[in-house]
């Protein structure tokens, strides 16, 4: 049999197994499970959604790539066509735009739809977006207007964090994991080892793709500031998840058993001889942490097959798997990508659309 259609049978398998709720050797603490029995499935469903079809002139949008939301409810939508950031109220009425191409203040360089720039409310309630093209992380407040800007020299594109005493968060470039800013741009810590980059879930990558792949963007690493300052990371390319405290480690598990990540890895892994390494390793491509609940974080996989269904596994800061939400497979080749959840509602994209389901 063709080794890539024995890939392909592999992998639904494997997929298969995490959606059936297959009876799972559970590890015990202090490796914490990640897969519990008689696991509970909740369905999101969709209840509002926004794109250019239905756009009028002032708030017309062309592409929408990342959103984030506040805590009443109010969105943030970058536009990666119009590098334009458009406001909306909780009930999806446009509020206002801000932004535009260019290099001046509050500007955004953008190309093609690009995805370089990345939404995240934090600090003293502010709205970061970190633009990778120019370099710098602009600063609004929640009305849209620019407060100020943060040169960094990380050149990929990631989700931008300062926690409220003004320290910034950047993927290193320094030895370690995630570099520590001051408001002066003065370097005051490096967390965590970047050999855990190192550490593939699977192998370690030939030379084609290891440069890509061996150290901190967008495409390997996600962090989020949790309350007093914690810290929880996420490295793609493995199952492991982080929780740093005080900048200390606190805890660190793996979310996926090796019972069931050992068929994957020797699979995936005879696959790969033949390849010519053009190959995605992300094994979850998408992590955030619940914003109403910081107890709680959600990984987002590709659809299971079987049941046409988009899974959302939701886990405990142990790495216990709580619920699976998933959303049910539309019609086309587009996939829903969420970015955040806030206010019971999680907003996310879909080929240019916003859309919140609930």
């Amino acid at each position: 049999m063709n080794q890539k259609i024995q890939f392909v049978i592999a992998s639904i398998i494997v997929l298969s197994l995490f959606s059936f709720g297959i009876e799972i050797e559970v590890i015990k603490d202090p490796k914490p499970t990640c897969f519990e029995k008689n696991v509970q499935y909740e369905l999101l469903n969709k209840y509002k959604e926004i794109s250019n079809e239905d756009s009028e002139s002032e708030n017309f949008i062309a592409f929408a790539r990342s959103v984030t939301a506040d805590n009443n409810g109010n969105i943030f939508l970058f536009d990666g066509v119009l590098g334009e950031i458009f406001k909306y109220d909780k009930n999806l009425v446009f509020k206002k735009r801000f932004g535009g191409k260019g290099k001046g203040p509050g500007e955004f360089a953008t190309s093609r739809g690009s995805t370089g720039v990345r939404l995240n409310i934090s600090g003293k309630n502010r709205l970061y977006a970190q633009d990778y093209r120019n370099k710098r992380i602009s600063v609004f407040s929640l009305n849209g207007d620019y407060i100020t800007d943060y040169k960094i020299r990380y050149k990929h594109s990631f989700n931008p964090v300062q926690d409220i005493e003004g320290n910034l968060y950047i993927p290193s470039e320094n030895g370690g994991v995630i570099d520590i800013f001051n408001s002066k741009m003065e370097l005051t810590g490096v967390l965590l080892d970047v050999t855990e980059f190192r550490k593939f879930l699977f192998f370690e990558p030939r030379p084609l793709i290891k440069a890509s792949k061996s150290f901190p963007h967008s495409g390997n690493l996600n962090y989020y500031l949790l309350k007093d300052n914690a810290l929880l990371v996420y490295i793609m390319n493995s199952s492991t998840v982080y929780l740093l405290e005080n900048r200390e480690l606190k805890k660190k598990f793996n979310v996926w058993p090796e019972r069931i990540l050992s068929v994957h890895k020797r699979e995936l892994y005879k696959f790969l001889q033949e390849d010519d390494g053009n190959v995605s390793l992300l094994f979850a491509f998408n992590f955030f942490i619940d914003g109403d609940d910081n107890n709680f974080f959600y990984m987002q996989f590709i659809e299971d097959k079987a049941k046409k269904i988009i899974p959302l596994y939701k886990f405990d800061l142990n790495g216990r798997l709580k619920k699976i939400l998933y959303i049910k497979r539309p019609d086309g080749h587009w996939v829903t990508i969420f970015h955040c959840k806030k206010n019971s509602i999680f907003y996310g994209t879909r080929y240019g659309r916003l859309v919140l389901y609930k």
